[in-house]
């Protein structure tokens, strides 16, 4: 063969082979696309799925928090006792030393105010328990108010069934519906507590609590004192001032100043026994 014919027939070859490997690149290359297309459908529906499964797991936190929180109400505290055993004897054994008391019911904003020991001629017993939601309240309190006929109970719950952890328990009107439904049986009149504003700057507001759960209550609350042809006391009107609780939720002393006027004032005008100057005065 002529060296002409044979670089012609190499350069045939060659560029026969070169097709060839583009054919097969093409080939390829449509193959792999295909399978991006079908790896990118995946990868949406696993990012779906995720979201999805991220979704139910920070529910299924929420509710492991709030449930956490009604254990820890019934908790062991120091030297192995139950916080709310302790609670439950000394409220037992203040009942007992007195007649036709004011029962302050409510939670550790309750529980650690100082609150006056008469109002309107009648003793004041603190039934507050640290930790107390309306729900794990209405257990608590038939162990000892099944017994007891006042003349007025205060009700100043809602501040904890406006955590975060709460955001799936069972609906806060329903469970505070119930829980006034037994203190009406118990009492000649009810003082039924708005929730206080909570300060969200404060650690543990900020880290547990829900200031739109809050409102939320608040309002269920005085729906509920108008139901029921209750005193609502508006604590959250009263309480404008700044520096009113320690951590966003418990408060100090100008809090509690600010708190306890508008009970007051509803106290007084279930019973009507004197002015809010008046009654006020006595728990100076």
């Amino acid at each position: 063969m002529r060296p002409a014919n044979t670089m012609r027939a190499a350069f045939l070859v060659s560029l026969l082979s070169c097709v060839i490997a583009c054919a097969g690149v093409t080939v390829v290359l449509d193959r792999f696309e295909k399978r991006l297309k079908v790896a990118g459908a995946d990868l949406v529906n696993v990012t779906t799925r995720a979201d999805k499964i991220a979704s139910s797991v920070a529910a299924l936190s929420d509710r492991i928090e709030h449930l956490s929180d009604e254990i820890r109400f019934s908790a062991p505290a120091d030297l192995g006792h139950k916080h709310t055993a302790i609670r439950q004897f000394v409220i037992t054994s203040n009942l007992a030393q007195v007649d036709a008391p004011i029962i302050f019911v409510g939670d550790s904003i309750t529980e650690t105010a100082r609150l006056p020991a008469s109002l309107c001629g009648h003793p004041v017993v603190n039934a507050g328990v640290g930790g107390a939601s309306s729900s794990s309240y209405l257990a608590f309190g038939k162990s000892f108010l099944s017994e007891i006929n006042a003349p007025l109970i205060v009700v100043a719950l809602g501040t904890n069934d406006s955590q975060i952890g709460a955001r799936n328990a069972p609906p806060f009107a329903g469970s505070y519906k119930r829980l006034i439904e037994f203190l009406k049986t118990r009492a000649a009149a009810l003082v039924l507590v708005g929730v206080p504003h909570l300060e969200m700057g404060g650690a543990l507001a900020a880290s547990y609590f829900d200031e739109a759960a809050s409102v939320r209550n608040n309002a269920a609350i005085q729906a509920a004192a108008a139901s029921n042809s209750a005193q609502f006391a508006d604590v959250r009107a009263a309480m404008q001032g700044e520096r009113l609780t320690l951590d966003g939720v418990h408060l100090t002393r100008k809090g509690y100043d600010e708190w306890m006027t508008p009970i007051i004032d509803a106290i007084g005008k279930a019973l009507d026994c004197g002015s809010t100057s008046e009654l006020m005065a006595v728990t100076r």
